[in-house]
Order: structure tokens, then C-alpha cells, then sequence
């Protein structure tokens, strides 16, 4: 990508919105055990755990899981914020921002499920255990797959372990085909319903937020449509028009922001549920939006846009 005046201004904003984003998620996940606030949801529903199969309660650590699992995983989205930053600059690859930017949005959409408000802490832990159970269960194929006797029998013995805590939770056993699990109701979405609906508020005006995550899969797995996103038409001297392999910036934008929403709005379920406050988020989410209005009109970031924008940018979801 050429580095006009223009394009150096926007990699500029970019690697800051980029940077400030990846910093305050170190500094508001970075807790090893999170701790809620006291009149948050989170301890609401771990002070009124349910009963075991021998009548006593869970263990707080079993609620706890569900933390544990969304901490690994915004891990993720901002270690695909961090890698966008560090390929930002010249020369600078046309897919990668993308093929990162699908990741931290499959990967911010598991986080926003789980957290999901208003669930309780039984659901919750289902949907803990059928993430737990789909990964087994992959673990046991790759294994298979690889003719691994070893592997298969870890797989084996580890989904014994969760058959046996599932039973000792007072859970019903699973049902569900082998990769789409379904415990007491819970089941893991499909990724492209998922990612739509986490990414739907914060598009109100896209008739269908399917599109994101079909066109950035189409370039992950070498769709011919996908990867024709990056050959840009020019017309030569002669008259013929040529196409050449190149990033623009206003695609370069798209895919920072989306990976930046992959980060917002699982965070803002997570603070919610936390009730963690909202005065470094507001500081936070002002910095980024100042650095994305330097190089666009678009105005995504801005809370003056219309209500169904307001509601996706606050900390309620």
C-alpha cells in the first residue's frame, strides 16, 4: 500500500487505537482469579450456587470455570489485536489483518456467549461444559486421525472425567451428535449466527451481519471471491486495465475495526456481569474513537449516532 500523507495518517490512528485497546484489556482482564464487584450478577449467582448429586453445593470453582474459559479466550482476541499492530506498516501483507481479524471475532463471539447476561450460573456452566466436551472430542479425532493410541486414550479418559463431574453436578448427561454437544438445553451456536448476532447492534444499518464472517472466511480458506477483495483495478497508459495485489486502506480500516468490536463487546458483557464500573471503559472507548475519527467519516466509535449505536456502544448488552 502506498504511503501517502493520507495513509500514513491512517496507519498512524490505527496502531493507536490498536495500542490503547490492547493496553487497557491487560490492565482490566490481566487478574488472575477475577473478583466481582459485590452487587454484581457474578456474585449474585455465585452466593446461590445449585445442588449436587449428594445434596451439598457447588463449589465456587465451578462457577468459576465460565471466568476462567472467557479470560482465556479475550487472551485471544487481544493477542489478534496486538498481531494486526504489529504488521501495521510497510511493507505490510493485504490478508493478514483479515485472517486475524476473523479469528478475534469467532474467538470475542465464544466470549460474548458465555457471558451472556441473565442466564444464571447453571446455564452458564453448561455452556462451559459443552465447549469443554466439543474440544474433547476434537482432541479425540485429531488423535484418531493421527493414529495417536496415546492421544485417543487421554481423550477417552478425559471425557470420562467430564461424563463423571457432569453426573456429580446433578447435570443432565448430554445428548446432541459427537461436535454439536447439547447439555440441559445449551448448545454452542453455529459461528456464523453467532459472530452475527454479537456484531448486529453495532451495524444497525446492515440488513445482515452473516456477511462478516462469510467474507472473511471466504479469504481464509481461499475462496476465489474472497481473495479478489485485494486485486485493485488500475487503467495503464495504453488503455488496458490492469489488476494488482494490494491492501486498501479503507479495507485495512474495516478489518481493525471489527477486531477492535471483537474485543468491545464480550468486554462489556464481562464488565457488566463484574459490574467492574464504566469509568475506564468511557476512557478508553474515547481514545479509540478519537484516533478512528482522524481517518474517517464514518463515525463508528461516535455515540451521537442514533440509539440502536448508543446502546451497542454502552456497557449494558
Amino acid at each position: 500500500m502506498p504511503t501517502s500523507t493520507r495513509e500514513q495518517q491512517l496507519l498512524a490512528a490505527l496502531d493507536s487505537a490498536l495500542a490503547a485497546t490492547v493496553d487497557f484489556g491487560l490492565r482490566a482482564l490481566r487478574a488472575p482469579r477475577w473478583q466481582p464487584a459485590p452487587d454484581s450478577e457474578a456474585s449474585r449467582e455465585l452466593a446461590t450456587l445449585p445442588s449436587r448429586q449428594d445434596g451439598r453445593s457447588w463449589d465456587e470453582d465451578t462457577a468459576r470455570w465460565t471466568y476462567a474459559a472467557a479470560s482465556v479466550l479475550m487472551t485471544g482476541v487481544l493477542d489478534n489485536l496486538g498481531s494486526i499492530r504489529g504488521l501495521i506498516g510497510e511493507p505490510m501483507p493485504a490478508m493478514g489483518p483479515r485472517v486475524l481479524a476473523r479469528s478475534a471475532m469467532e474467538i470475542g463471539a465464544t466470549a460474548w456467549w458465555l457471558i451472556q447476561p441473565g442466564i444464571g450460573v447453571r446455564h452458564r456452566v453448561c455452556r462451559h461444559l459443552v465447549l469443554t466436551l466439543i474440544s474433547t472430542r476434537r482432541a479425540a479425532q485429531v488423535a484418531e486421525e493421527l493414529g495417536d493410541p496415546d492421544g485417543i486414550k487421554d481423550a477417552q479418559d478425559r471425557e470420562k472425567q467430564l461424563a463423571d463431574l457432569i453426573r456429580d453436578l446433578a447435570i443432565l448427561p448430554s445428548a446432541g451428535n459427537r461436535f454439536s454437544p447439547v447439555i440441559e438445553g445449551e448448545k454452542f451456536p453455529e459461528a456464523t449466527g453467532l459472530t452475527a448476532a454479537m456484531l448486529k447492534p453495532c451495524y444497525p444499518g446492515l440488513a445482515e451481519a452473516r456477511v462478516f464472517y462469510r467474507t472473511y472466511s471466504a479469504v481464509l480458506h481461499g475462496q476465489l471471491y474472497g481473495l479478489m477483495n485485494f486485486m485493485t483495478p488500475s487503467v495503464q497508459s495504453d488503455g488496458k486495465t490492469l489488476l494488482s495485489w494490494q491492501l486498501r486502506g479503507s479495507d485495512l480500516y474495516r478489518d481493525v475495526e471489527l477486531a477492535l468490536l471483537s474485543f468491545r463487546e464480550p468486554f462489556k458483557r464481562i464488565n457488566q456481569h463484574m459490574n467492574w464500573g464504566r469509568i475506564e471503559y468511557d476512557l478508553w472507548h474515547a481514545k479509540v474513537g478519537k484516533s478512528l475519527r482522524l481517518v474517517t467519516r464514518h463515525n463508528f466509535w461516535n455515540p451521537s449516532l442514533p440509539p440502536t449505536w448508543t446502546a451497542a456502544r454502552g456497557a449494558t448488552s
